[in-house]
């Protein structure tokens, strides 16, 4: 029997449309990190304001942590080319 990780769980809730607006604002919080594809689709224009207030600052951290991590990992790839000299 399989069983179901709770941020798919909470992924699922996230989306479906048919559940009250701040019940699905509780269920994208408790993603521990939404995926970019799921909050670009809560940022469609057929999602309510607030859903899409929320996905659109989830969204706006998650850049922020993949430009902050390319950013390190391209200063340690050039410190590591620097010492092999």
């Amino acid at each position: 029997m399989s069983q179901l990780n709770p941020d798919r769980v909470f992924r699922r809730l996230a989306k479906d449309a048919r559940l009250p607006v701040r019940d699905r604002i509780v269920a994208l919080n408790a993603i521990t990190r939404p995926s970019l594809g799921l909050l670009r689709s809560l940022l469609a224009k057929n999602v309510p304001s607030k859903l899409q207030f929320r996905a659109a600052q989830l969204y706006a951290v998650a850049i922020a942590r993949r430009n902050l991590l390319r950013r390190n990992a391209h200063a340690e790839s050039s410190l590591t080319q620097t010492d092999n000299r």
